[in-house]
């Protein structure tokens, strides 16, 4: 089922406010694997789109240092640190997802709050290695089959990917933490 269906049964059902909430690629050269962005707005090739302003302090008090800015929508993963940084540059987000700006379109569709609340997973300076790329799976999910190929294919990248290793364990940390801070 597509997103947008979803988000559309979910309002039909009475959902009045939603969060887009997960991993996001750093923009920002200042920005670390785990620190937590809190979007005041979303971009993407079609506009902007405003988060619930109201929402989005709240979120500020209860997670103390987190960083308040725009996030691109993107539509394919930025891998390498210069698109990141013309990313950046370009719509002057501080970080990029592949799923806030879906779920900013469908708020703003049916007028309902939203707000979006993402971690760093990988730096603005982290070139993605091919292997991680090729694992990435629709939905999220690790292709280990393709992770395990790209690998015995070019082992050069183990040293990458142990850097993503660490990375992501800094992310899982703060998403932990930010679940224990917002509830559910």
């Amino acid at each position: 089922m597509d997103v947008s269906r979803s988000i559309g049964q979910a309002v039909d059902s009475g959902c009045r406010m939603m969060v887009s909430f997960g991993v996001a690629a750093g923009l920002d050269p200042g920005l670390r694997a785990g620190d937590c962005i809190i979007a005041n707005e979303i971009s993407d090739a079609s506009g902007r789109y405003r988060v619930d302003p109201l929402w989005c302090r709240k979120l500020s008090r209860v997670v103390r240092g987190a960083r308040t800015g725009c996030i691109a929508g993107i539509d394919a993963i930025v891998a390498d640190p210069a698109a990141k940084l013309e990313l950046h540059r370009n719509t002057g987000a501080v970080a990029a997802d592949m799923e806030s700006h879906i779920v900013a379109r469908a708020a703003a569709k049916h007028g309902i709050a939203f707000a979006a609340i993402r971690v760093v997973l990988d730096p603005a300076h982290r070139m993605l290695p091919d292997a991680a790329l090729a694992a990435a799976g629709a939905n999220g999910a690790v292709d280990t089959a393709s992770l395990a190929r790209a690998v015995l294919a070019r082992p050069s990248q183990l040293t990458a990917l142990g850097r993503l290793a660490f990375d992501a364990y800094a992310a899982r940390k703060s998403l932990l933490r930010l679940r224990r801070l917002l509830g559910s």
